[in-house]
């Protein structure tokens, strides 16, 4: 890698963060109510829709797995172009959000992190009531908050995994454990023979 990419790349990341504190905890820019993408409407066909229990845990999984695993899209950005000063970008990006929104409750596409095993399974979960109606801005926000709450958790995770692997480290080296795997001389049965003890 040479100078130049890395110095993008740091750039890159640094305007992310930048827009990512920008964005943060403040979403009333974002005007209207969510709605289930018209491509997805045909697949609900259990009367109106609601976010309750059963859509709250599909949000939680698509979450999670946007956080847990390779994100599959950039959603920092793709929620700073739905406050855009111009209309058109903000459209787009609204419609965008309620498609992949409506797909992860419809098709339950974020449930894949299960895939990973029994420790991803216990991730904190979002717990909201039953609401007919959601603006855009709450549930952008409750999806937001939701997601430093899952990286907070994951970061001490991490931190207690390497404090556990740490401290074996230091059991097996400790003088007990050195002990134990100390050479031992095979015992030939003729001590006095100097061939047997070499061989």
């Amino acid at each position: 890698m040479n100078i130049k990419t890395s110095k993008r790349k740091k750039q890159k990341r640094m305007t992310k963060k930048k827009n990512q504190n920008k964005l943060a905890g403040n979403y009333t820019s974002i005007k209207g109510d969510f709605e289930l993408s018209t491509d997805i409407k045909s697949q609900h066909r259990k009367g109106p829709f609601v976010f309750g229990d059963h859509q709250w845990g599909r949000l939680t999984n698509w979450i999670a797995s946007e956080t847990l695993i390779k994100p599959t899209f950039d959603m920092d950005e793709l929620i700073q172009h739905m406050s855009n000063k111009d209309i058109s970008i903000a459209m787009k990006a609204k419609r965008e959000f309620n498609r992949k929104v409506s797909r992860a409750i419809i098709m339950g596409e974020g449930d894949r992190q299960y895939m990973l095993g029994e420790t991803l399974s216990k991730f904190p979960k979002i717990k909201k009531g039953t609401y007919r109606t959601m603006k855009l801005c709450d549930l952008v926000k409750i999806l937001m908050d939701y997601r430093s709450k899952i990286m907070n958790w994951k970061q001490e995770l991490e931190a207690k995994q390497t404090k556990k692997n740490t401290r074996q480290a230091a059991e097996n080296t400790s003088p007990k454990a050195a002990e134990n795997t100390s050479p031992k001389i095979k015992n030939t049965g003729n001590l006095n023979n100097w061939e047997n003890l070499v061989n």
